[in-house]
């Protein structure tokens, strides 16, 4: 799915114990796996909320800056309740993989 340039996109990752419980699942032979990016776009005036999209990965522009901190994820609309350390934000075009067949 490819989310178009424009207004700011705020890229997270998922905690390591979904990535264990992924990893478990793939061993067992398993299909159905937890989504481990999630991307939220920031609501435009018009717009009720901002939207958030699940994916297996993603394709990202080289301007794409990662942020960091210790204290406060700074993005109450981008709908995360566990805290990020680190994020990515970018406002270019951003293609997410929402299918976990097409990261193979």
């Amino acid at each position: 799915m490819k989310l178009s340039k424009g207004p700011l996109k705020v890229i997270t990752f998922t905690t390591d114990a979904v990535l264990r419980e992924n990893e478990k699942r793939a061993r067992a032979g398993g299909k159905i796996f937890h989504p481990t990016v999630y991307v939220a776009v920031e609501a435009n005036e018009g717009t009720q909320a901002a939207r958030i999209v699940a994916g297996f990965g993603l394709l990202l522009p080289a301007a794409a800056e990662v942020k960091s901190t210790i204290t406060k994820f700074p993005h109450e609309w981008a709908g995360r309740r566990d805290v990020p350390r680190y994020w990515i934000e970018t406002t270019d075009a951003v293609e997410v993989i929402t299918a976990y067949e097409e990261t193979k």
